[in-house]
């Protein structure tokens, strides 16, 4: 969660779509926005710096009364695709490395087909509760993260509307929001 009491937001950014550019809004929100603009903060950092400056201080339930609540999701099976070709056709990252390793070893070769052979294998003793999933974050179930069934969010936006929905969400909240292009899939 990502609390912003100044502009009354709060973000679920577990969801893991449209992330890293609803953290590029809030941290232009901040007084730390100059750190966009000069460059100072990569991609990575603003995973690991943006989440400081707005933490849930508070209750939720209380804070989800008083804020506009948003999060976003898009279409299963568009979320696998683009974390296929993310995560295991496009990635440096030495953690999927292991990832395409593991699929190359137990399924042949890398393919989309593959990685969903790999994800259904593991789903049974890796998300025998929706609340305790231990999929990667990048195909683990939307049920999982962010607790569509037990929070009110004023919000709950679509990655194919992104643009519309990040208009209407400042327009609740009264900001308004960049257009920020990080990733397109």
């Amino acid at each position: 969660w990502m609390h912003d009491p100044e502009h009354n937001l709060l973000f679920c950014r577990n969801a893991k779509v449209g992330t890293t550019t609803w953290l590029t809004n809030f941290l232009l929100l901040s007084e730390e926005r100059e750190l966009y603009y000069n460059g100072t903060i990569s991609s990575k950092k603003l995973h690991v710096e943006v989440p400081k400056l707005f933490p849930l201080n508070g209750d939720l339930r209380e804070v989800l009364e008083e804020t506009t609540s948003f999060s976003i999701v898009r279409h299963p099976f568009v979320r696998l695709v683009s974390a296929f070709q993310d995560k295991l056709v496009d990635s440096k990252d030495n953690h999927y490395a292991g990832v395409y390793r593991e699929i190359n070893r137990k399924y042949g070769e890398v393919t989309f087909s593959n990685f969903v052979q790999m994800i259904l294998d593991k789903s049974p003793r890796k998300c025998k509760e929706p609340r305790s999933c231990k999929l990667d974050k990048h195909w683990k179930p939307f049920i999982s993260r962010c607790g569509y069934c037990d929070v009110p969010y004023t919000v709950i936006a679509k990655a194919e509307n992104f643009h519309q929905d990040q208009e209407f969400i400042g327009r609740l909240a009264n900001v308004t929001f960049q257009n920020i292009e990080s990733h397109v899939s």
